[in-house]
Parts: structure tokens; sequence; C-alpha cells
């Protein structure tokens, strides 16, 4: 089976009591071998099953990779399962039964997995078609999907029902983009394809194994859904009324305490246009012009979670949520809010999050958006670094 694998050089091992122990070099010939030693790969994992031997007396597996690496499990295991398997070289994974101090003769496989890069960004599609979409902004967002990336072959739109085969290898980058008026604050409330017992855990899967994903508005509330970050820090601004109108401009300032945090020149801003259209004093990135606007943030108030603000609310949140908070809305000039940030990898979660849940990012603007521009430079800077 070909499948897209990454290279790493660590592996990690699902069995209890992997130690390294000394193990006799030479093996005993007249000890029964193990049997049966098989691979299998799926998505950035690779698993070798084996045999046990029948005789009595087997204490533990001693595993060798290409003749060197050795691991060494103390348990009667019969699987050994690694996060990363390496790609386009040949590998031979050698088994051995541990018989107390002693240890039989190896069994070998030998194999390579194939390397193609092929990866595309995918577009969770939370109805059968576009225009079934309930939300103009998720509409005007799938379009443009489809124009940016699906008809240059660079991206796919994917239903809920195939999120548990999801590859990362293959979909490097998964958008999930939620704006529903009405809909109610919690990821419980999300579409139920989407909240789903089996989607949550494929989505979790899906960023233990490396994925990114690149969640908006309402969809942020997935960051803790999956995991990632405790419910304690669950998104807590939260917005889904009907549309205002207003003259002002919507803007969202990536200099988080006018020079503390200076996170203008972020690769997910290159090319994006700012100002100073509301007289604040200082240019923040111009999202949304005068009109009809959907105030529907999804975001993260830093003050409400007891930080003791040292040395600032900002810095406690990302150390909590080994994360890095990149704006806020326009108009703040403290540490209180965060608006877009970027979860970075964690523990066994292996892949990116980016998550935007400013009330200035919408897709859609009745009338049309001076700044629309900003909002696709914007998607398109996070989806085409997550493909690298």
């Amino acid at each position: 089976m070909k499948k897209l694998l990454f290279i790493s050089i660590f592996a990690l091992t699902i069995l209890s009591g992997c130690k390294k122990v000394d193990i006799p070099e030479a093996p005993n010939k007249g000890l029964e071998k193990i049997s049966n030693l098989q691979y299998s790969v799926s998505g950035q994992a690779l698993t070798l099953t084996w045999d046990l031997p029948s005789a009595q007396g087997v204490t533990g597996v001693q595993i060798i990779k290409n003749m060197e690496g050795v691991t060494v499990i103390d348990t009667l295991a019969t699987s050994y399962y690694l996060r990363r398997a390496d790609t386009n070289q040949e590998l031979t994974y050698t088994v051995k039964a541990i018989y107390g101090k002693m240890v039989s003769e190896g069994v070998s496989i030998k194999f390579t997995i194939p390397y193609e890069k092929n990866a595309k960004a995918a577009y969770l599609l939370t109805a059968s078609t576009i225009d079934a979409l309930p939300s103009e902004n998720e509409k005007a967002a799938a379009n443009w999907f489809q124009t940016k990336y699906v008809d240059k072959g660079k991206g796919e739109f994917i239903f809920p029902s195939q999120l548990p085969s999801i590859n990362s290898d293959i979909y490097s980058v998964l958008w999930i983009y939620l704006d529903r008026q009405g809909i109610g604050k919690g990821w419980q409330n999300l579409p139920e394809s989407v909240s789903s017992t089996e989607s949550v855990a494929a989505l979790k899967a899906y960023v233990e194994d490396a994925g990114k994903l690149l969640l908006c508005t309402h969809a942020t509330q997935l960051v803790n859904a999956i995991g990632r970050i405790e419910e304690t820090y669950a998104p807590n601004i939260f917005g889904d009324g009907a549309a205002i109108t207003g003259e002002d401009t919507w803007t969202m300032n990536a200099n988080i305490g006018q020079g503390t945090y200076d996170r203008r020149k972020n690769k997910f801003f290159k090319k994006m246009t700012s100002g100073d259209p509301n007289g604040y004093g200082y240019d923040s990135f111009l999202m949304i012009g005068p009109g009809e606007r959907m105030d529907h943030n999804c975001m993260w108030d830093c003050g409400a979670f007891g930080f003791p603000g040292t040395p600032d609310i900002i810095s406690d949140f990302q150390v909590a949520t080994g994360s890095v908070v990149l704006s806020t809305w326009g108009h703040v000039t403290d540490f209180c809010c965060a608006g877009m940030v970027e979860f970075q990898p964690k523990d066994k979660y292996l892949g990116y999050i980016c998550c935007i849940g400013l009330s200035a990012y919408q897709f859609y603007q009745k009338g049309g958006n001076l700044y629309q521009a900003n909002i696709e430079t914007l998607t398109s800077n996070v989806i085409d670094n997550y493909m690298k």
C-alpha cells in the first residue's frame, strides 16, 4: 500500500514497559524464534506485528532497526507502533525473542515506503453542495476555495463522513469555517456532522498525526472539542446575532501591547494592507468596511482565566495553551484578548491549529467588502504555509 509518509528520527511505542536492558549480542540458536513478522502502514504510522514463540520462558522482545537501533520491550508484546515511518529508503527490522538473559535468533523484514509529495488542502463541506450551506459567509468561502484551490488541483472538498479516513499525508491542512446566526455557544452546538463523537475523534487523530487545521469563527471551538486545550480555556467571547450596520471599518491589530508582541511580520500577514481609517493613531490590518456585518466573535478573553499576569495575561495564555497569540481587535492596545491564535504542536498533538475567531474575519458582506482582498490573503497565507 502506497502512503505518503514524512521522515522522523523518533518513534513512539504504544506498549508499556519499553526500556533498555542488557541483552547478549550473540543469539542462542536453540531458542525458538518469533514468527509471522509483518508490517502495515496507515497514514504516518508504521506498525510491526509478529507471533510470539510457543515455548516457555519468553520474557520480552528485542527490536533492531537497520541493524543498529535497538529497542527492548520487556512485556509479551506482539506489535510495535511508530508515530512516523521513514520514507524512500530501505528499512530492515529484526525482531528477537528474549528469554530472561538470553535472546533468540532474529527474524527480519525488509521494505521501502515510497514518498510521493501530493499534499493538498481540504475544505470541510457540511452540506451536500455549496449552495446548500446555510450561511452566506460559508458559501462565499467555499466558492473561493473552489476557485483558488480545487480548480487548480491544489485542494478538494471533503464531507464529514470522510473524516474518519482523512490522511494528513494527502491533506496536509483542513479548513473548517462555520459562521451561523443563532448557532449557540459551545462546540456541542456545532453541526452534528462536525460535533459527533466520530467526527471529533477523527479530527483529534488527524492533528495527532501532524495534520493542520484552520478553524474560523464558530469552528474555533473545535480546538477544545478535540482536547488540544482544556475546556477551561475554550473561547469565551462569543456572538451569533443578526447582522448590524456601521460606518466604521473593522480591523485586526497584530501589534499586541503596542510593541510587546509585534506579529505584523508574521508569515500569515504577508501582503496584507493596513491603515488607520478609524483614527486609532496606529495602523492595523483592514478587514471589513462600512455596511452590514455579522458581529460573530468566537475568541478568547485572556483576563477571564485567573492568570497572574506575569509578565502579562497574553504570555500566561500562551504558556498555558502552547500557543502564539497573533492578533486582537483593531481598537485594542492592551493584553485583554486573543482573536487569532496558532496552537503549536504539543504532547501527542503533532499538528498546528490556526484559529481565527475575530468578527472582523467575514467572507461575505452584503454589497461587497472594500477589503475582501485582505480576508482572502490572510486565508491563503495560512493554507499555503500549512501545505508546505
